[in-house]
């Protein structure tokens, strides 16, 4: 029997390009706080990653802090800062908040002060979507994708499907982001990433494409950042009545 694992939201496989940098770095003696050789040598690797962070977000170098993993993240975010979540938040999560947002009998959460809450998009235990988009009321700063569809070995097939993900990201981002925003998200090149570069070059001021130093060269993975969000052409503005996109595509 063939297994095909699929519980990403516990923990994702690792990809070959990262496993790459990793081996190289853990060969390398020294502790980047060291002043030794050794230790400048490590601590160069340590900064170029920053740098290489801080870039593809369009951030400063120092805004960039790397931590041991995500339940460190988020305390070092969350602690004394007086954030409110639901009972239904990771207890990473909830153990540094206050809990005591209501949470309605579909699982929805009530958020009345977005930029004071921890709010989970979507809960790998009941799978429940949050309405995000309508808690911001449209005022995310920065909208990250990192999706992309299951590769099949049939380039121009994944290269549609994950097109498909990114305009589904696009419609997230259309709905939420501020003036101004930022819009990261993972692409493959290929033939039809022209005409979504055309959406992009609509609504940002300046539209690239960034291909991380770990991805193999020969790969078609690239991350296409719109940074200067200015907001939806009049002529392609959802009807009033249109639902909003809330799920995620089953492509």
């Amino acid at each position: 029997m063939n297994r095909v694992y699929l519980d990403y939201n516990a923990s994702a496989p690792l990809r070959e390009e990262a496993r790459e940098a990793m081996v190289h770095a853990m060969a390398l003696a020294g502790n980047p706080s060291s002043v030794h050789a050794e230790g400048r040598q490590a601590r160069a690797i340590v900064e170029t990653a920053r740098q290489q962070v801080a870039a593809a977000l369009g951030a400063q170098g120092a805004d960039v802090i790397f931590t041991s993993g995500a339940t460190e993240a988020a305390g070092l975010a969350l602690t004394g800062r007086g954030i409110r979540c639901a009972d239904i938040e990771h207890e990473a999560v909830s153990s540094w908040c206050q809990s005591d947002l209501s949470c309605g009998l579909d699982g929805g959460v009530a958020c009345e002060a977005p930029e004071a809450t921890a709010l989970q998009l979507a809960n790998s235990e009941t799978g429940i979507l949050q309405q995000v988009h309508t808690a911001i009321e449209g005022k995310a700063d920065a909208v990250l994708s990192d999706m992309a569809a299951a590769t099949t070995g049939h380039r121009q097939t994944d290269h549609l499907r994950t097109m498909g993900l990114l305009e589904i990201a696009l419609d997230f981002a259309d709905q939420v982001l501020a003036p101004g925003g930022i819009f990261l998200a993972k692409a493959f090149r290929g033939g039809s990433d022209r005409q979504f570069q055309e959406l992009l070059n609509q609504r940002f001021d300046k539209v690239r494409y960034i291909k991380p130093p770990a991805s193999r060269s020969e790969s078609v993975e690239n991350y296409v950042l719109g940074t200067g969000f200015r907001g939806v052409p009049a002529d392609k503005q959802r009807d009033a009545g249109a639902k909003p996109q809330t799920g995620y595509s089953p492509i």
